[in-house]
């Protein structure tokens, strides 16, 4: 049995984020990469990329700090979104310059998880190039599978003699079979309201196809799509998250660099008026911008709510040619209405429509469990999953839910949706969106990337580096998780359940709108606060700018996290120094 101190499954942007970053901050210790695919990157795997699939964020903003995505290299100019495949490619030149190719064992799916009674972590996977198994031992386990890694389908009523002549394929899978789609121009129905329904959408019927794209009644609605650029100036959509301005007319339960402007805007009448103004011009722009009104079948998808209550349920219009000319003139039709059931070559609406199909492609979305076996069975119960009972007791629920209301009232006029699965189950519990709180004496696991956010990028290395201090205990005492940590005892880890409970319970109110489901963290407009509480446990700065108005008024990009493992080490030798001085 091969030994390594530590296992990280998954090699996407979490993933190789965590391998490069323990390796500068560990060296000594040896790392093992574990990849059921045939090809790092995660939804960027090659076997996923299909070809009309754009990043939302433009090149400079989605790539590691210290490693640029050169337009003479890649081939992608200041200011475009990045195809699927130079994504990929940078991932294979991130992970050659930085020496991990032989730390990654790909086709090798990891079955189960088995937490010992000499708190080692056994993994047991099955080898997709031979067919054996394999198992490895490590002291310490990253779970950096994220929440696309396990797709979601939903049960149909005739499913067995829809796909006795027709296939049912997950967006995860339409890459594999996009060729013969397209090429066979076969009569192609969609199924959700996402952005990687919009993707497929436009590919099929940018190609000639005619798509009939059903929007679930019992959802959450379309998702809110805009330019890549916006408003009166042309600004960049993505800017306006990384800066920090913004970041005053969201609520945040971790904002903890606001001050009294903060507390006025959400905690008065006056305040919460101007918020709501803010949200509302946004939203017309995007009305206007998108022209829904112009056309019957355009209007169809026009979201339900406001964009205040989606996070990251948008994206951009990231298309060769206009997505919305399409919808006009006829080559895609769009249906408000869940699925019945399914017949031979015929799908039956609540609508009472029956659409003739040949293939259905589902864009509903991922499990937000690995798809992992964890061993014993009661470790479930520690891990904080939605399938396993909560962590939390109902009063302490009570508690931090009347905290929550108190701050911002204005959470309380919840939209209304049709959903059905809606709060019915709890968010998953994980300190700091990545450590179960029921293992914190061990400190052997985390989970990164189980945030879904617009900035993947600069969250996946400031994720790694917050799990590397966390699982060899190097926090500086004087950050506010080094305190919690050091206490000891039962308060702090009262302390650190009721910040849990509170930062998670908080995603219920924050983002109903959200596509899945509120039991994973949707940031927006408060990612930013979120890399700040990171940055303070680790005892770094979260002054990234030269000055009081750019910190506050400029954009927030990769470059400004960059050398933050050098940082970090300064700030554990400071403590150090200081500790051997007091000695």
């Amino acid at each position: 049995m091969e030994q390594v101190q530590v296992a990280i499954i998954g090699a996407g942007w979490h993933g190789i984020a965590a391998a490069k970053t323990y390796q500068q901050a560990y060296s000594s210790q040896q790392i093992a990469i574990l990849d059921s695919a045939s090809s790092i990157g995660g939804v960027w795997a090659k076997e996923r990329i299909y070809s009309e699939l754009r990043t939302n964020n433009v090149v400079g903003s989605y790539e590691f700090s210290d490693f640029p995505m050169l337009e003479e290299k890649f081939g992608v100019r200041q200011g475009q979104n990045i195809p699927g495949h130079v994504v990929h490619a940078y991932f294979e030149a991130y992970v050659q310059r930085f020496g991990l190719e032989n730390k990654i064992h790909l086709n090798c799916k990891v079955e189960t998880v088995e937490y010992t009674q000499e708190s080692k972590w056994i993994l047991t996977m099955n080898d997709g190039s031979t067919g054996k198994v394999k198992v490895l031992e490590a002291s310490k386990l990253i779970v950096a599978t994220g929440l696309t890694s396990k797709p979601y389908l939903p049960q149909f009523d005739g499913l067995e003699d829809f796909i006795a002549q027709s296939p049912v394929l997950h967006v995860r899978d339409f890459a594999l079979n996009e060729e013969e789609i397209l090429k066979s121009k076969k009569k192609t129905t969609v199924l959700g309201g996402s952005k990687s329904a919009f993707d497929v959408v436009y590919s099929c019927a940018a190609s000639g196809t005619t798509v009939d794209w059903v929007i679930r009644q019992s959802g959450s609605g379309p998702t809110w799509i805009a330019p890549a650029y916006v408003g009166a100036f042309k600004k960049l959509l993505e800017s306006f998250p990384m800066t920090r301005i913004f970041s005053l007319v969201s609520p945040c339960a971790w904002n903890q660099d606001a001050g009294v402007t903060y507390t006025w805007l959400h905690g008065s009448w006056l305040g919460r008026k101007i918020v709501d103004w803010f949200w509302a011009l946004m939203q017309a722009d995007l009305i206007k911008t998108n022209r829904y009104h112009d056309h019957p079948e355009t209007e169809k998808l026009i979201p339900w709510a406001s964009p205040f209550w989606v996070a990251t349920s948008l994206g951009i219009l990231n298309y060769p040619t206009d997505f919305f000319d399409l919808v006009r003139d006829g080559k895609v039709r769009v249906h408000v209405a869940d699925i019945d059931k399914l017949a031979r070559g015929r799908i039956c609406l609540s609508s009472q429509q029956q659409i003739d199909s040949d293939i259905l492609i589902c864009c509903t979305g991922w499990k937000e469990t690995p798809g992992i076996k964890f061993l014993p069975s009661d470790i479930n119960d520690k891990l904080g999953f939605p399938n396993s009972p909560d962590i939390t007791s109902p009063q302490l629920r009570e508690k931090v839910n009347q905290l929550i209301l108190h701050q911002f009232p204005r959470l309380q006029l919840q939209p209304s949706f049709n959903r059905r699965d809606i709060h019915e189950r709890h968010p998953i519990r994980l300190a700091r969106f990545m450590a179960p709180p029921t293992m914190l004496q061990e400190r052997s696991i985390v989970f990164l990337g189980h945030t879904v956010t617009l900035n993947t990028a600069i969250v996946a290395e400031v994720q790694a580096l917050w799990a590397a201090a966390y699982l060899n205990n190097e926090f500086p005492a004087s950050s506010p998780f080094g305190k919690m940590m050091g206490g000891g005892g039962a308060k702090y880890a009262n302390d650190i359940l009721f910040e849990t409970s509170m930062h998670t319970e908080f995603g219920r109110w924050r983002s109903p709108g959200a596509c899945g489901d509120h039991c994973y963290p949707n940031f927006v407009f408060d990612i930013i606060p979120y890399i700040d509480m990171l940055l303070r446990d680790l005892g770094i700065s979260t002054r990234r700018k030269s000055s009081f108005l750019a910190h506050w008024f400029e954009s927030h990009g990769v470059r400004d996290y960059s050398g933050l493992t050098t940082e970090w080490r300064m700030a554990i030798t400071s403590r150090e120094r200081t500790n051997m001085e007091k000695s």
